[in-house]
């Protein structure tokens, strides 16, 4: 198993695409699955569908992240990007090379099987878009899918360990875009003018004192500023950017109003126009209690952790989860290395305990 999993990891980790444009990482996956047996469709443009009909009536489902990031990876790894400026630095090789391993252990364990299997291979998670378009395509439906699992590679999880949690598992995520208009004027005569820098500054600064006050699980921080173009001229224009995450939608509506709100107090004393936008949110996603329970059962033996409260990070699986019940857990890398970045490398032999695990759940039986 070990050696399957490196050998399509490297091979993976050397041509990183983005978003929906992956026809290189498209053709390695087709050209592993291929003489497996499975059928084979296209996903969302640019992902890939791999059915294994075990004669059931109903599937489970499994599903990798195919696209990378734009960061340049540094020299000294022996399979290095070939792509410059590409990096697949959040560990979806890993993922790719996870269920490329257990589609082949499915290919020859079909009459074992409780349920028939739907392989994922998704575009797009990073950019956004993927697990969307996926799930709203009916392909769940099509298929009769009872159930969904995914693993995601984690280097603050100790080496091989699994973890996760029943419930709230990750945070849906939004940026914040808040635009502050006024009028310029020379600093000399800064009542003729309406200050937007100073409109932004109330914002932030009050933003930060809402958040403060707060008890409720989140995340509301402003990580951008910008205004002005001279020394001596009463700013125009400010914009603030930052990031707003909760673990509810009811939660996310609450500080969307909130933040719109003290955008407005802080810039109409001033003469000052606001206008906050937010970027489309992943929803929340929340591991289903039942699945969890059979997750624990089939895992029972292996090294596992349950996590004591949910992570502030968002991932677009949600979108499959708000559709049919599922989970998603982490592969413990044990590196302390952080996702996204150039650093980011660990060694494949984690990656056996996931490979495993998808066996025990595909051998489930309700």
């Amino acid at each position: 198993m070990l050696e399957a999993l490196k050998r399509h990891r490297r091979a993976l980790h050397r041509i990183p695409e983005i978003g929906f444009d992956l026809p290189k990482t498209r053709e390695y996956v087709l050209s592993q699955l291929r003489p497996l047996g499975a059928a084979l469709e296209d996903a969302a443009g640019g992902g890939i569908l791999a059915f294994f009909d075990a004669g059931k009536p109903d599937a489970v489902a499994f599903r990798a992240d195919m696209d990378a990031l734009m960061i340049p990876e540094p020299d000294g790894c022996p399979f290095r990007s070939e792509h410059e400026g590409n990096m697949h630095a959040c560990g979806h090789d890993a993922h790719m090379a996870m269920l490329l391993t257990f589609a082949a252990w499915a290919s020859e364990n079909l009459e074992k099987l409780p349920h028939n299997l739907l392989l994922i291979f998704q575009p797009a998670e990073e950019s956004g878009g993927g697990a969307l378009a996926i799930a709203k395509s009916g392909v769940l439906e099509r298929y009769g899918v009872l159930r969904i699992f995914a693993a995601h590679v984690y280097p603050a999880v100790e080496f091989g360990v699994l973890a996760s949690r029943p419930g709230p598992f990750m945070a849906t995520c939004s940026e914040i875009h808040a635009r502050f208009s006024g009028a310029s004027a020379h600093a000399a005569k800064w009542r003729e003018g309406r200050d937007a820098l100073r409109a932004g500054a109330e914002f932030a600064h009050a933003l930060a004192a809402f958040d403060e006050a707060l008890s409720m699980p989140h995340l509301l921080k402003i990580c951008r500023f910008r205004a002005g173009s001279s020394t001596n001229v009463v700013a125009d224009l400010a914009e603030v950017d930052g990031t707003v995450r909760t673990f509810n939608r009811e939660d996310f509506e609450f500080l969307k109003s909130e933040i719109r709100r003290i955008a407005s107090d802080a810039s109409a004393p001033l003469g000052v126009t606001a206008e906050v936008a937010f970027s489309e949110p992943y929803p929340p996603l929340v591991n289903d209690v039942n699945v969890y329970e059979r997750f624990r059962e089939a895992v029972s033996g292996m090294r596992y952790h349950e996590l004591p409260e949910p992570d502030l990070v968002s991932e677009d699986f949600s979108s499959y989860l708000e559709r049919v019940p599922g989970m998603m857990f982490y592969v413990g890398l044990g590196t302390g290395a952080a996702l996204h970045s150039p650093q980011f490398h660990f060694d494949e032999a984690a990656l056996v305990s996931g490979a495993e695990a998808f066996r025990r759940l595909a051998l489930l039986a309700d």
